[in-house]
């Protein structure tokens, strides 16, 4: 008679798939960024992510807790790696030059994040119950470029004042960019994008 299969004590094995959590906001990412908020339903997202409803409630405040996760798991690599682009930078231009290297990469590598933005930059100012929360990974943003305009020169940002509408220029650059990329075929068109921007501007490549 075979024996029967000796009983495991203790706890199970830790699984290496991904928690709930996780697979919920890499979902959000994809559906949000495909279908807008509005059109999104709580159907769509424990679907895209294989959870049920009560799961997503336990992890989240609901589809705006979510949404608001996922924004803050959009922007916090994207600020990151931003930053590690311009780091050890002291000039505003040559700074401007490696930002434009990393948007590059990743538009490469993270394509999906160009159209979450879009969405959350919509929705930002039309939902206030996504307002306060979003509010601070999109300061975080703002800050960045605030210290990015802080190495210009006199001539080109005499004044704080200046500076301020330097640093929204640049954000409204990347913007625009990452607007545009949607609508191109391929991550090589982006880049000639990129090259005819630099081109614009005077940058070096």
């Amino acid at each position: 008679m075979a024996k029967a299969p000796a009983v495991r004590l203790g706890r199970p094995p830790r699984s290496t798939a991904p928690d709930g959590r996780a697979r919920l906001i890499a979902a959000a990412r994809e559906v949000f960024g495909g279908q807008g908020y509005g059109s999104t339903t709580v159907a769509d997202l424990v679907t895209a992510a294989g959870v049920n409803a009560p799961t997503l409630y336990h992890h989240f405040d609901g589809k705006p807790g979510l949404f608001i996760a996922a924004a803050e798991d959009a922007y916090g690599p994207v600020i990151a790696r931003f930053r590690e682009a311009v780091v050890g930078q002291t000039r505003f231009e040559a700074a401007l030059d490696a930002l434009l290297d990393a948007a590059v990469t990743l538009m490469d590598t993270e394509r999906v994040l160009a159209r979450m933005f879009l969405v959350i930059q919509f929705e930002y100012a039309r939902r206030p119950e996504l307002s306060d929360g979003l509010r601070p990974v999109l300061h975080a943003y703002r800050e960045f470029f605030d210290e990015l305009a802080a190495l210009a020169p006199p001539e080109l940002a005499p004044t704080k004042r200046a500076r301020v509408d330097l640093s929204r220029a640049v954000v409204s650059l990347l913007t625009g960019l990452n607007s545009q990329a949607l609508l191109l075929p391929d991550s090589a068109d982006f880049a000639g994008l990129v090259t005819g921007t630099r081109a614009l501007l005077r940058l070096t490549s």
